[in-house]
């Protein structure tokens, strides 16, 4: 309980400001990747499907370095699924309610405002299952 006191209150003095106003800790803002993004301020958005299936649509979408992007993330399923933004390593030790990370119960729509930093291939799914692809020239 402590542990998530002090995780709270560093979160809170940081600034910064995740989706869903959640406030993020400066240290788990900037990834290799990039950052949680403005919503407001997003250059492109881009919806994506998620069905039981563990599929997402699209299957890539290409952006430019620098590109806010606001995913709005439909569940087309039965079962509540979980979308997972980064590297290939980061959706394999994604853990529920971090920045780069929505979780959408059946049948609704979440979103997830991402900036991307740094050019390369990123991913977007879960772990275990299928993804979708982020080219980022």
């Amino acid at each position: 309980m402590r542990s998530v006191l002090c995780a709270v209150l560093i979160a809170c003095s940081s600034g910064a400001i995740a989706e869903g106003g959640m406030p993020v800790p400066e240290s788990v803002a900037e990834t290799s990747f990039g950052r949680p993004g403005d919503p407001q301020k997003a250059s492109l958005a881009i919806k994506a499907a998620m069905t039981d299936d563990m599929r997402f649509t699209p299957a890539e979408i290409r952006v430019k370095v620098g590109d806010t992007v606001r995913f709005i993330v439909a569940n087309e399923g039965k079962r509540e699924r979980q979308m997972v933004l980064g590297t290939m390593d980061a959706l394999k030790r994604a853990r529920r309610g971090e920045p780069n990370e929505v979780d959408v119960a059946p049948g609704k729509t979440g979103e997830l405002a991402w900036q991307f930093t740094e050019i390369g291939e990123f991913y977007y799914g879960f772990a275990g299952g299928r993804v979708g692809k982020v080219l980022v020239y």
